[in-house]
């Protein structure tokens, strides 16, 4: 069983403003995971839930507020949105609005055709600005934050006696991100893809660092600095994949100059988006060259990036006043005013990927990770490689350096293993 407290009490957190304004104009979050939606106190007057029937879920299955659907599997957000069980629930609230974690076109049309209002930002949009591609034309005078790169196939690629990223299109948690280290690597993919297009990346060494930030009507509100955990085993057995995040070690490795430009950068991303009418929260990913010490632009998520459940936690347990990043998110879509950002320094979560020798979820990790006072371990419904099995939250950091757990990042490890 998974504790709803204190880890998602949330009642003595959501702001004036927002919970006034969802009185008047409920908003139901649809989407696979429950735990994306947990940002807010699930009693807050008109915030409803539409999700599966998970292990977490069933912890809120007295709420008459939150619907669960059971099909026997993990339904899709899409799927979700399509179920005649959904619809029934939204005629009995009086005009939502619906959210969900990541806008499609296929969920666009179907909001669509039943007359319902998305709040989310146009999925042509967030295709342009996600996908690897499209987004070096978008960028325009930011493409220089990119590390030196080009568009081509795969085919007309050679090998030229240096390593170099090569990334597909569209991939989700590095899955589609390759490092091309040796002309054997590069013909293997010429051999699968030849004909696909491709970005190319020169190879940049060094800490990862992203940030979530929110687009409003009149501004853009910055969230937190963290470290991006990659490519660590036993969490995953991919070299690119994100595996978690350490909101503590980016104040101690980053210099201010460092902060700065990541700051100016993720400012000047946040006008792009709101010029084309972008609302909500969005994320980039970041790499500082350890030799140069230069910051350079890898990812732009455009949608709700899926540590802001995490941060807005951590928010809450630094006990200051202000608005937290999932508040935020809600009241830029809603078209409601920023208030100032609560920061918050210490903090982390790791995610238990599905990997080949890790395939399924298992119930003796939360039983384990009970030794942790620090850590509340969630399970997720993830059943694809590379999807999340257990996400762990942490009030503390669990990073002591780039690429190296701290004590209790290892006795996380020690205890999952």
């Amino acid at each position: 069983m998974v504790a709803k407290c204190p880890i998602f009490d949330y009642s003595k957190r959501i702001m004036t403003d927002l919970g006034a304004h969802l009185k008047t104009h409920p908003l139901v979050y649809i989407n696979l995971d429950i735990e994306r939606t947990l940002g807010i106190d699930v009693d807050t007057p008109g915030f409803y839930i539409v999700t599966n029937a998970t292990t977490l879920a069933k912890e809120y299955a007295d709420r008459t507020n939150i619907l669960l659907i059971d099909e026997g599997r993990i339904l899709s957000t899409r799927e979700l949105v399509m179920h005649p069980e959904t619809e029934a629930f939204l005629k009995n609230i009086d005009s939502p609005s619906i959210t969900v974690f990541k806008n499609t076109s296929a969920i666009q049309k179907v909001c669509k055709e039943k007359g319902w209002n998305l709040l989310n930002p146009d999925a042509a949009l967030i295709k342009q600005v996600e996908d690897k591609i499209s987004q070096v034309a978008w960028l325009e005078d930011l493409v220089n934050f990119l590390p030196d790169h080009q568009v081509t196939t795969v085919e007309q690629l050679a090998w030229q006696d240096s390593p170099f990223v090569l990334q597909y299109n569209s991939s989700h948690t590095g899955n589609g991100t390759f490092l091309i280290d040796s002309e054997e690597k590069l013909i293997k993919q010429k051999e699968t893809f030849p004909k696909r297009d491709v970005r190319t990346l020169a190879f940049v060494t060094g800490p990862t660092y992203t940030v979530n930030a929110v687009v409003f009507d009149d501004t853009v509100s910055m969230g937190n600095i963290s470290y991006q955990i990659t490519g660590i085993s036993p969490f995953t057995d991919h070299q690119f994949a994100t595996i978690g995040n350490d909101w503590g070690l980016p104040y101690q490795l980053m210099t201010a100059a460092q902060e700065k430009v990541f700051s100016e950068l993720t400012h000047a991303i946040g006008k792009k988006l709101q010029q084309e009418g972008y609302r909500g929260a969005f994320g980039i990913d970041t790499i500082v060259n350890t030799e140069t010490g230069k910051l350079h632009l890898i990812e732009i998520n455009a949608r709700q990036p899926a540590s802001i459940p995490t941060e807005t936690y951590l928010q809450q347990q630094s006990g200051q006043d202000g608005m937290t990043i999932f508040e935020a998110h809600v009241s830029a879509m809603m078209g409601l005013t920023a208030g100032e950002m609560i920061e918050m320094h210490d903090g982390g979560q790791l995610i238990q990927r599905v990997t080949e020798i890790q395939k399924e979820y298992n119930p003796l990790w939360a039983e384990a990770l009970k030794d942790l006072k620090e850590v509340m371990s969630i399970p997720s419904p993830g059943t694809t490689p590379g999807a999340e099995l257990l996400r762990i939250r942490s009030t503390k950091s669990v990073m002591k350096e780039h690429g190296q757990f701290n004590k209790l990042g290892d006795d996380i490890v020690r205890h999952i293993s």
